[in-house]
């Protein structure tokens, strides 16, 4: 079985009993030697209850579970522990909750109600808003909790202690709170850290440059007795330490762990020569690495294209021209391109240019479907049922279907749940013991009763199927029907998808023994799965791909496009001052660059839109730092014509004549083609025809 490796994949797929770290080269064969590596396990007499494999990303995990399936026995590959960071330790902790103070019905919260959270502290503490962020706060409150800040030590202290209290008393934990609270039931209880020592004796981590304090301390905690600790990375790929990563976790193994070995993975099966050589040549240049070399034996490939325009127009409109152009001439298909971008704001002139040329493009990373109103009102029903105790899904859906509670009577519910020091649910259930305080219709009270005797019937019901009860939810609260006066079909399908998620979840959990089908585990599976995943569900088999470079990590296509390879853009301004942040932007080109299986272009512009105001821009270092051996300039064949100001000579068109070559600082160089006045056709390169004043095009001499 193993004669399908290559003798380095070989070597770190058999050595075992010793801390193991395998440099994996881009397209090098990560995920077969992962694969393989557990079917060793199991071959050498381990059992696969005692095995853990951690992945970043649901679909890391999926794409193990999948390939395993079919090279060992399904009985063997059910009791190995594979999963995400977060599905995992949050198992561990709701078996464990009593011990760290939570309610074994504890509810996990994405960001987004994070962030509700903290914009109510803010209001609270009377704050200002518009200096106390919402986002930025979280953001600071994630760094305390995976990487062991000190609170104290910023400006955020009162905001933290009022966000851990509310999370602490409504049974709340973010995705933060996950790791923390494993760290912190490992440290404060040895003998359930032994329990887990002894229950994950063999240990697998994926992309372990991509871990955090948090989550390397919870590794480190958890191998120390048995020590068979198996991690896979490639510092050369470490792009997100915005989100909390740390390479020197990858850097520092062999201090780590004493009597570690390293293994190289050098040989790249992906990429063309000229693709791979260019890529080596460009990471050698940081200082903080591993020394590896990837090497080919693929075809020498193609030289790297470059493409200079004149304005992110001309730029995007060369980039959907070239993709129809080559799609046409070599038979291409859509979905074999992809075009990278730093940020995604860079993605609209790419989107005016696809849809003139007709191309079909997906955007990875939009609007995430569980954030969309309908799903995201049939969740709050949801998770209240399961935690009566969750204010924030309480008040979203307490008017909803409508009931005659407004804002002027939520507000006199509130005032009760503070002056008598209670949950405002406890107060909603007894509103008719407060009727003459708050003075309050009849019909409203008797809304607000029936409204809570409907919660607490499926309170009680919640160890039963999420399906049947998901859907007798919806339909006692009457929510399809609500959604259905809307009489928008595209609200009525994704409630439609989203029972079909729901459905999917229970049927694969009762093809495996002792495992939940409960709207508990539903939510939990749900929330820890939202994160980096949803990128992957939403694409069509026949588009173009868009997107940042960030979230093309693990993907690959035949044809790359990079563009906005400007000083300011990539590298980021936020970067250029910081050796260490420049050489995090370079891994990210060199990310970018090893996406492409045979072709990639790169594109800058000469000008570019800055709030309004055309801005000149400098080629990046990083193109600059291609030798010229790899590269080859795609010209503009009007690239050498010299224009002067035409305001220079007045405002009449005398000056102008058809088949004159002119240039826009919006659209480059063109020939005229029609005068009307003031008003000029201009065909443009890459745009076609435009028209535009005469005072806005400058003359060839």
């Amino acid at each position: 079985m193993l004669s399908i490796l290559n003798k380095t994949q070989y070597k770190a797929v058999t050595t075992i009993d010793r801390p193991t770290m395998v440099i994996a080269g881009a397209g090098s064969g990560k995920t077969r030697v992962l694969i393989y590596r557990l079917i060793h396990l199991i071959k050498s007499g381990v059992k696969s209850r005692n095995i853990l494999a951690l992945t970043f990303t649901k679909k890391s995990a999926n794409e193990i579970k999948y390939r395993l399936s079919s090279l060992i026995d399904k009985n063997e590959l059910d009791k190995i522990s594979i999963g995400t960071f977060h599905s995992i330790f949050a198992k561990l902790l709701r078996k464990n909750s009593y011990l760290i103070g939570y309610k074994k019905n504890y509810i996990i919260y994405d960001r987004y109600d994070s962030e509700k959270i903290i914009k109510k502290i803010i209001k609270n503490l009377n704050l200002d808003k518009n200096i106390y962020r919402s986002k930025s706060l979280l953001d600071k409150i994630s760094m305390i909790k995976n990487n062991s800040f000190n609170e104290r030590n910023l400006d955020i202290t009162n905001i933290y202690a009022n966000y851990k209290k509310y999370c602490y008393q409504n049974g709340i934990m973010d995705f933060d709170d996950i790791l923390l609270y494993t760290n912190i039931l490992f440290n404060k209880y040895p003998d359930i850290l032994n329990k887990y020592q002894e229950y994950f004796k063999y240990i697998l981590i994926d992309e372990y440059q991509d871990t955090n304090y948090s989550q390397y301390r919870i590794i480190k905690l958890l191998s120390l007795k048995h020590n068979n600790l198996f991690v896979v990375g490639d510092d050369s790929q470490s792009i997100y330490s915005f989100r909390g990563a740390n390479i020197n976790n990858i850097l520092n193994f062999k201090k780590d762990y004493k009597n570690a070995v390293i293994i190289r993975l050098e040989q790249n099966y992906r990429s063309t020569k000229y693709i791979v050589d260019v890529s080596n040549q460009i990471i050698s240049l940081n200082k903080r690495k591993i020394d590896k070399k990837l090497w080919t034996k693929n075809k020498i490939g193609k030289k790297i294209k470059i493409y200079k325009a004149f304005s992110s127009f001309e730029e995007s409109y060369f980039v959907a021209n070239t993709i129809s152009k080559l799609k046409k001439t070599k038979k291409l298909k859509y979905s074999d391109f992809c075009v990278l971008y730093r940020t995604n704001a860079q993605s609209r002139s790419l989107e005016e240019s696809f849809i003139k040329k007709k191309i079909p493009y997906n955007i990875y990373g939009s609007i995430s479907f569980y954030k969309r109103k309908e799903i995201k009102d049939l969740i709050a029903y949801f998770r209240l049922i399961v935690n009566l105790n969750d204010e924030e899904s309480l008040i979203r859906i307490i008017n909803y279907p409508k009931r005659g509670i407004g804002e002027v009577t939520l507000k006199k519910i509130l005032f009760l749940s503070k002056q008598n020091e209670k949950r405002i649910f406890e107060i909603l259930k007894n509103i008719n013991n407060y009727k003459s305080i708050i003075n309050i219709d009849q019909k409203i009270l008797d809304n607000i009763s029936n409204f809570c005797k409907k919660i607490l019937f499926f309170n009680k019901r919640l160890d039963e199927d999420a399906f049947l009860l998901s859907k007798e939810i919806s339909e006692t609260f009457g929510l399809l029907e609500e959604i259905k006066k809307d009489k928008i079909k595209q609200g009525i399908d994704n409630v439609e998808e989203f029972f079909n998620s729901i459905s999917t979840f229970v049927e694969d959990k009762k093809k495996i023994k002792n495992e939940e089908i409960s709207l508990n585990a539903y939510l939990e599976s749900l929330y820890l799965d939202l994160d980096l995943d949803y990128k992957f569900n939403n694409l069509t088999k026949e588009s173009v791909s868009l997107m940042t470079i960030h979230l093309s990590k693990g993907l690959e296509f035949p044809i790359i496009f990079i563009i906005g390879l400007e000083e300011k853009i990539f590298p980021s301004i936020l970067s250029i001052s910081s050796q260490l942040e420049i050489e995090e932007e370079r891994r990210l080109f060199y990310v970018a660059l090893t996406r492409a299986k045979e072709d990639i272009f790169l594109t800058f512009s000469k000008n570019r839109y800055k709030w309004g105001k055309i801005v000149p821009t400098i080629c990046s270092r990083f193109v600059k730092e291609i030798d010229e051996k790899y590269i080859k300039y795609i010209k503009n064949d009007l690239n050498n014509q010299k224009f002067y100001d035409p305001s220079l000579l007045g405002s009449d068109t005398n000056h102008l004549k058809e088949g004159m070559i002119v240039y826009s600082n919006s659209f480059g160089i063109g020939k005229i083609i029609k005068i009307e006045g003031k008003i000029i056709t201009v065909y443009f390169n890459n745009i076609g025809e435009k028209k535009i004043l005469n005072t806005k095009l400058k003359i060839s001499y």
